[in-house]
């Protein structure tokens, strides 16, 4: 689901109840024709270069990283916004190596949030290796905190190797204040959620939005908060929960919670579950006409050591909770094992969701997201 844009224009809102604007882009010389003005990182040395190339006419900003090793190779831009508003972030290029592209939200007013936010996963996407120039990008709602953020694009990883980018956008799409008929869809949990390795249009919130246009549902919008290495407790106790989602969001229709995976680490499934009931009944308090679904991890073909005895009680917990409670759950675990298939993780002994697994993960949501969104 990779794709090119001509122009920039967002959908904010899937189904029936769609809104498209077009935006002004509110980087500073986004596609480089002005030289390098706006831009931090240039400059070269004996390990890397970071400067501007000719693309076919055009310009594009090369990062190459010289030799192996830590050398940070990178282009940075820090931009005001406004809160509760609608940006779309888009970035394209091409190259040898691949690059990863971050919108690193801030406030002013209060410097805890950035400690809280995790940019790095929930605001973070790679760009693979490509030899014709890729478009990617993300719907980025700022809520009522965020009033300045840093867009980067770095080289990843260690190698050798280089990425030209030819343009960089922040694109304000309209206001974030949710609608009278529009419901929020926010999703708390880990990697397992988060899946911040995949393209920002391969993830299970870009999958399920295309599911949910066939559903003919009213107006939406989804929020990612899942982060990498996240457990429940870590949530709660680091005031990630309050900055971000509390004191951030005006509204959160339908929170989608999965956690467990890193949970396993920290506690027993007993305590797992108390941890869940704790935050079921926070965005019941903060939010009360909040709807919960609550979601397993996956099963990994062929390996009963991590689906059982590392993570299987922490699965069950989560059954017996989303029963106890009565709340809808999606099942990743089951429906990965019924499928049988080595193709839904990113392989044969890391549990976390490919491409394709992602998709079989929106799957197991479609059908009670969209009830939730038919109901008043």
């Amino acid at each position: 689901m990779r794709f090119t844009l001509v122009a920039m224009f967002a959908m904010i809102i899937g189904g029936t109840g769609a809104r498209c604007f077009a935006g002004d882009n509110i980087l500073v010389n986004s596609d480089f024709s002005q030289g390098t003005k706006g831009w931090g990182g240039v400059g070269s040395d004996d390990k890397q270069e970071v400067g501007l190339v000719d693309v076919g006419g055009a310009k594009g900003m090369k990062l190459a990283r010289k030799a192996a090793g830590d050398t940070r190779v990178f282009i940075d831009q820090t931009v005001k916004v406004k809160p509760q508003t609608l940006y779309r972030f888009s970035v394209t290029g091409s190259g040898k190596g691949s690059a990863v592209i971050r919108v690193r939200p801030q406030s002013v007013k209060d410097p805890e949030y950035d400690k809280a936010c995790k940019p790095w996963s929930i605001c973070s996407g790679p760009m693979p290796a490509s030899e014709k120039a890729v478009t990617s990008g993300h719907d980025f709602d700022t809520g009522m905190k965020v009033d300045q953020v840093i867009v980067m694009v770095y080289l990843d990883g260690k190698d050798a190797g280089e990425y030209v980018v030819t343009n960089v956008s922040l694109t304000e799409v309209g206001s974030s204040v949710p609608g009278d008929n529009e419901k929020i869809i926010v999703y708390l949990g880990d990697s397992l959620t988060n899946l911040s390795y995949l393209p920002f249009e391969e993830r299970v919130d870009a999958v399920l939005k295309e599911m949910l246009a066939k559903e003919k549902v009213g107006a939406f919008r989804q929020i990612n908060y899942a982060a990498d290495g996240e457990y429940i407790k870590d949530l709660l106790n680091s005031n990630r929960y309050k900055k971000m989602v509390k004191e951030n969001l005006a509204r959160v229709d339908i929170a989608i919670i999965r956690y467990g995976g890193n949970d396993s680490r920290y506690g027993t499934p007993e305590d797992f579950k108390k941890q869940m009931g704790i935050l079921s009944d926070k965005l019941i308090a903060d939010y009360p006409k909040v709807k919960i679904i609550m979601g397993t991890g996956t099963y990994l073909k062929g390996n009963d050591d991590v689906n059982l005895k590392q993570y299987g009680a922490y699965w069950s917990a989560t059954r017996e909770f989303a029963a106890e409670r009565k709340y809808p759950l999606s099942d990743m675990y089951a429906a990965f094992e019924k499928l049988q298939s080595d193709k839904l993780t990113r392989n044969s002994g890391d549990m976390h969701p490919s491409a394709e697994g992602a998709k079989v993960m929106a799957e197991t949501l479609v059908k009670d997201v969209a009830g939730m969104l038919k109901t008043p």
